[in-house]
């Protein structure tokens, strides 16, 4: 190990106040290849811990060896167990737990040679902790799990594939109800595809697969007027999900609607823009505290598809729990002139704009819009790659007035941005968020790697810089979301067979 190595991990143990909870994944592991890593939720959207699925070797033309390691949040290890799957899964993402049991989302961009049924398939299994078993391969169409055996005919299983099928599958579990959503979706490129306009259902099943209730929606829809889902949003025994009103070309409105989940029948219905709004939304983030929804993003000149180019400012919007607007409020980019040097397009610096990265709003009702700066790619006589450079966070109160406009100092970045990721905090009074850059190093003459930690809690921002590699060593540190107030530190470096993940509490 190298002498840059030790200093950067004495500078981390030092900067967190406890001793951190490890896992020897290398240990655990062998010589294993890490082929994905996701994290696992309980219902109410708290962590529980991690899904490691590792890469073994073929066992035939179709199907290879796999195996996954689920530990807690604390890194104790939960499950590990081996298994064989269709060798072109790309990626194995875990679902919220519900009963000890994870349903495994898998994946596929290459279906079995089978080209015209399109480039993207995901399939499901079912892990139950319980037991420490994995169940058959299914996709999830007419009601039901369609068990998907990659040994059978070509025809069979094209024909499987491509049958119209139940997609998003979202677990749920609350004081009333337990099963999944899953709503209809069509990705197959065949005479069989489903065009977006003739999509309609959102349905419930419980937790045995049984059909509970069926949100229907586009009932009269044509190719030039139907409506598409795009995210949903849970809060106890409602969901709220978010529908884009649209043609074949352009987005016309946009509509959020409320949903019982113990009977699918439809709580409200709110039109945020149509095609006599005087302005274009987007939305962001929707939160629901009490008896109160907020709505908050950008917004545009009215008509206007969404690019970076034209978005005027921010937005909020205050429901009561029947859909019943309370407030709608706008604040234009010039309202934070006296910190930042920024036009009403949200130009900033030169040839640089605000993208947004995230936004959080908190339990009073206040609001907080992260963005980073960013330019685009440019090809005039020299072509210079797309840029970000410093982030910028900016802060309403309850009342959506502004309060300031944070500039985070960072060093510019080729063709990515560096935000990480964020969770709130404290009771959902304030948050925190991280991203990674690289830094000059003046005595190293080297670029090295920071972790900037950012917290901004009842109004007041506070902000930590760490080392965690520098380019001239060989041990890398990925950042990890972890349980409230926490953050897990992955340390790898693969000549030396080391990996290892640390559970470190944050400062704040």
């Amino acid at each position: 190990m190298k002498t840059n190595y030790y200093f950067t991990l004495l500078l981390l143990l030092t900067f967190f106040t406890v001793n951190a909870q490890m896992s020897d994944l290398a240990k655990i592991m062998g010589d294993k290849e890490l082929m994905s890593r996701s994290n696992i939720y309980n219902t109410d959207d708290s962590f529980y811990g991690l899904l490691l699925v590792y890469k073994g070797d073929k066992v035939d033309k179709k199907h290879r060896r796999y195996e996954y390691l689920i530990l807690d949040k604390n890194l104790n290890k939960v499950a590990k167990k081996e298994f064989i799957n269709y060798k072109n899964a790309v990626s194995f993402y875990a679902s919220k737990i519900i009963d000890n049991k994870i349903l495994l989302k898998i994946t596929y961009n290459q279906i079995h040679n089978i080209e015209k049924a399109g480039l993207r398939l995901r399939t499901y299994r079912k892990i139950d902790l319980s037991n420490n078993t994995i169940s058959k391969e299914f996709l999830f169409a007419e009601n039901k799990p369609l068990l998907l055996d990659w040994n059978a005919d070509k025809d069979v299983i094209e024909r499987l594939i491509t049958t119209p099928r139940l997609n998003s599958l979202i677990p749920i579990k609350t004081n009333s109800t337990l099963g999944f959503l899953a709503a209809e979706f069509s990705n197959v490129r065949t005479k069989k595809r489903i065009p977006n306009y003739q999509i309609h259902n959102i349905k419930f099943f419980d937790n045995d697969n049984n059909l509970v209730w069926t949100y229907s929606y586009n009932k009269n829809a044509t190719k030039n007027a139907y409506s598409k889902w795009r995210n949903i949003y849970t809060f106890g025994d409602e969901v709220i999900l978010k529908f884009y009103n649209e043609n074949q070309k352009h987005v016309k409105g946009i509509t959020i609607v409320g949903i019982d989940l113990k009977n699918g029948k439809q709580t409200f219905k709110y039109v945020l823009d149509n095609k006599n709004s005087e302005l274009t939304h987007y939305v962001g983030e929707i939160e629901k505290y009490g008896d109160k929804i907020y709505i908050t993003g950008l917004y545009y000149p009215k008509h206007y598809r969404y690019n970076f180019v034209k978005k005027l400012g921010l937005y909020r919007v205050t429901l009561d729990s029947l859909g019943k607007k309370i407030s709608k409020k706008y604040i234009p980019w010039k309202t934070f002139s006296n910190q930042l040097e920024i036009d009403k397009y949200a130009k900033i610096d030169k040839g640089y704009r605000l993208d947004d990265i995230d936004y959080f709003i908190f339990k009073d009702g206040s609001v907080s819009f992260l963005s980073e700066k960013f330019r685009a790619e440019q090809d005039l006589i020299f072509h210079t790659p797309s840029r970000t450079s410093d982030m910028v966070l900016m802060n309403m109160d309850k009342d959506f007035k502004a309060i300031d406009a944070i500039t985070i100092k960072k060093s510019k970045s080729n063709n990515s941005y560096d935000y990480l990721f964020a969770q709130y905090i404290k009771d959902n009074t304030g948050c925190v968020f991280f991203y990674k850059n690289f830094k000059r190093d003046k005595e190293k003459k080297d670029k090295v790697g920071v972790l900037g930690i950012n917290k901004y809690i009842n109004s007041k921002y506070s902000y930590e810089e760490i080392p965690i590699y520098s380019k001239k060593d060989n041990y890398m540190i990925d950042p990890i979301p972890a349980k409230e107030g926490h953050i897990l530190l992955r340390e790898y470096n693969e000549d030396d067979k080391y990996d290892q993940l640390r559970l470190e509490k944050l400062n704040y």
